[in-house]
């Protein structure tokens, strides 16, 4: 469904399909979608939440709203191989296998 007060697309969708992963000392938060999201809700499914999320406007009220429900001022992209370095170290130290 589409709000076009809002102009993000809406899901209803179980937690259970999100991780939420913060790491201390830091402001940043790294939301992860379970990939089994693309079974129930299809194939562009991730996609549309990216697209969502980091549309979101601060300086709009209902989405920032949405933000401060986050906890978050915005939303950026990244990519894994910018978290190679801590993959590395959790290999290192046992706390990733």
């Amino acid at each position: 469904m589409r709000n076009p007060s809002v102009g993000i697309v809406q899901f209803t969708l179980r937690l259970s399909s999100f991780h939420f992963i913060p790491f201390r000392g830091s402001l940043a938060y790294h939301w992860v979608i379970n990939p089994s999201v693309k079974q129930r809700y299809g194939n562009d499914f991730v996609k549309k939440v990216q697209v969502a999320l980091l549309k979101l406007n601060p300086n709009v009220p209902e989405q920032k709203e949405i933000l401060d429900l986050f906890g978050a001022q915005k939303f950026i992209a990244t990519q894994n191989s910018n978290y190679t370095q801590i993959e590395t170290v959790g290999r290192e130290i046992g706390k990733i296998k």
